[in-house]
């Protein structure tokens, strides 16, 4: 009885800190997408200014 109780809450909060993880993923990802997408940019906006001198 108390097993299955105890199985039942571990696994609503592996099923959380999945949820958790995912989402930090997620973020991780889109910042790091972002961060390259700026990278790109200013690489393009250099390469600009060096063809202007």
């Amino acid at each position: 009885m108390f097993c299955s109780i105890f199985i039942a809450g571990l696994k609503r909060y592996l099923t959380k800190v999945d949820e958790n993880l995912l989402s930090l993923i997620i973020l991780l990802l889109r910042s790091s997408a972002s961060a390259q997408s700026l990278g790109s940019v200013l690489a393009a906006q250099k390469n600009a200014m060096i063809e202007i001198m």
